[in-house]
């Protein structure tokens, strides 16, 4: 459950993305993040990030993809995030409950179908 996969891990290394003059910096999870789940088995994962740039009106929209080591074709978890404007910054900032099995996870954060930032984590511990 552990084991990386080779085109994620290529998403993951490859530097940031800029979007329409705006820089994206994922600020939860951060890479390698270990979440360890409660006594029932779920885990809460916040997703944050923020984005600096040129101001955009509208707002740019973005989805969230949260995948398993094993396939990444079939999201656990898809949905589009809230970006919010606050003294000129826009950012978004959500929590999600994931009752998932220990293990390596990939999330992606994509605009118009294109990736703009890739990261992991694990949740449990791995067994040495």
């Amino acid at each position: 459950n552990f084991e990386i996969n080779s085109s994620m891990e290529s998403l993951v290394n490859s530097s940031s993305r800029s979007i329409d003059e705006l820089s994206l910096t994922i600020t939860s999870p951060v890479n390698n993040a270990a979440f360890t789940p409660d006594n029932k088995g779920e885990t809460v994962i916040r997703f944050a990030g923020q984005l600096s740039g040129r101001a955009h009106d509208p707002r740019p929209e973005f989805a969230l993809h949260v995948f398993t080591n094993k396939d990444v074709t079939g999201a656990l978890l898809s949905k589009i995030l809230e970006v919010n404007q606050e003294s000129g910054i826009l950012s978004f900032d959500e929590r999600h409950r994931m009752n998932s099995p220990q293990g390596l996870y990939y999330f992606t954060v994509e605009q118009d179908g294109d990736v703009v930032h890739a990261g992991k984590f694990t949740i449990g511990k791995l067994k040495k």
